[in-house]
């Protein structure tokens, strides 16, 4: 079996800090109109990742 579907909070918090990274770059050196296109597809990618984290962990049998 998965370690991170048995022990979600190792992803967990590589997830948070890695949200946090990324905002704190796009404060760091805002959104201009050349940084707004991949922080735009980074940031999705990482809410889709984390959507179908917490389905998984939802669809586990307890």
């Amino acid at each position: 079996m998965n370690r991170y579907i048995d022990r979600p909070l190792p992803l967990l918090i590589t997830s948070a800090i890695f949200a946090v990274l990324l905002i704190s770059i796009v404060i760091f050196f805002g959104a201009t109109q050349v940084t707004r296109g991949p922080i735009e597809i980074l940031l999705a990618l990482l809410l889709g990742a984390l959507l179908l984290f917490f389905r998984a962990l939802s669809r586990r049998p307890r």
